[in-house]
């Protein structure tokens, strides 16, 4: 009886999930608002959404943007994670041209970001370094771009990171403020009640500072696991972004969403060739 009722339970989420999808659709509907708890229980896989629910969405993760400083040009590291002013405005110079519209991890996530003849891909950005305010804030305005920006809370204000002036404008022209942690700890090393503590903290932080939901988090590091996941639906997120690789589909558990990382050797080749392979990428074949 318990299996029954279990199977008539997810049979009406279902139900529901579809009908609200089916209408919004119909009405050519924005946003989709459904809570964490509904997410978490959709089968992705059987959502009877129109033909474009399996549309590839390149999900671009960068760190620095600008020029690396004279005391780490020997820092193989900082060198791979920042991307050259000039290439990075030539990348998006080129998705402007090949006609992507940008989108935020939220729409990823609520299934909102899947039209029929529209081209989307995400800029994410993680940490909050200032390089983001200075260099990638008005690069995106000028081309018309939405980026997601992911805050440390105790990092802000340090140096070499954002301010939360700088952050709360950002915010109000419309780039997407997410969680990324409190401290920047390896989440699944954590007792359950620091991770509570990382998790919903944050999240409280930046709610109040910014007057708006945060609804997405970016694991620290890519670590994550389930009782991370558990505590992100339990503290009212609709997704998560990790560092795995890969390109955003509507099948894809929105606590896993997969990222691709844009090195600071990725040229304009390099680039225009990846986004390529990300579009053309089927649910059981390789990105690379």
């Amino acid at each position: 009886m318990n299996q029954f009722i279990k199977q008539l339970w997810r049979a009406a989420i279902l139900l529901s999930v579809s009908l609200i999808l089916l209408s919004c659709v119909k009405k050519k509907a924005a946003h989709v608002i459904l809570p964490p708890q509904v997410l978490a229980s959709i089968d992705r896989q059987n959502i009877p959404v129109d033909n474009h629910v399996t549309q590839n969405i390149p999900i671009l993760m960068y760190h620095y943007v600008g020029a690396v400083p004279q005391n780490q040009k020997n820092n193989l590291v900082r060198q791979d994670l920042t991307v050259p002013l000039s290439y990075f405005e030539e990348q998006l110079s080129w998705l402007s041209n090949e006609h992507f519209v940008t989108t935020t991890l939220d729409s990823v996530a609520r299934l909102t970001a899947y039209k029929s003849g529209k081209k989307y891909a995400v800029l994410s950005f993680d940490d909050g370094y200032d390089d983001a305010y200075t260099n990638v804030f008005p690069l995106l305005k000028k081309h018309k771009f939405i980026g997601s920006f992911a805050i440390i809370t105790d990092f802000v204000g340090r140096d070499g990171y954002m301010t939360w002036a700088q952050i709360r404008e950002m915010s109000d022209a419309g780039m997407e403020i997410v969680s990324h942690s409190v401290s920047h700890k390896e989440m699944t090393l954590l007792s359950p009640k620091t991770l509570q503590y990382e998790i919903r903290q944050s999240k409280k932080i930046l709610e109040k500072m910014l007057g708006k939901t945060i609804n997405v988090f970016i694991y620290p590091s890519g670590f994550f696991n389930a009782s991370v996941e558990d505590e992100l639906l339990k503290s009212g997120y609709v997704a998560a972004r990790t560092t795995k690789s890969g390109v955003a589909q509507s099948v894809d558990n929105p606590y896993e969403l997969p990222a691709v990382r844009i090195h600071g050797a990725v040229d304009m080749g390099k680039f225009s060739q990846l986004i390529d392979r990300m579009m053309k990428k089927t649910i059981d074949s390789p990105v690379f």
